[in-house]
């Protein structure tokens, strides 16, 4: 079921054109590497520190989602390592 529900995405978040990689077999080998990660805006610690240190290890751009304060929105900009 886990493996279901990350392979399907609902088609209301269609616009996204999001591509979604699962190594059912948990192998350290992927064919294809991901062009930037963006954090979500509430992820929180351990995760995020974890998240960050896997884009520096892969060398993959980090971005960080985050609440628009001027409208209903999600920004999306350049990430900081917050000590991690």
């Amino acid at each position: 079921m886990l493996t279901l529900a990350a392979c399907h995405k609902a088609p209301d978040w269609s616009y996204e054109k999001e591509w979604r990689y699962v190594d059912i077999a948990f192998r350290n080998q992927h064919p294809i590497k991901a062009s930037r990660i963006i954090l979500g805006a509430k992820i929180r610690d351990p995760m995020r520190t974890e998240v960050v240190r896997v884009a520096r290890v892969l060398g993959v751009e980090l971005l960080q989602a985050g609440l628009s304060r001027r409208n209903f929105a999600i920004e999306i900009g350049k990430a900081t390592d917050g000590g991690a």
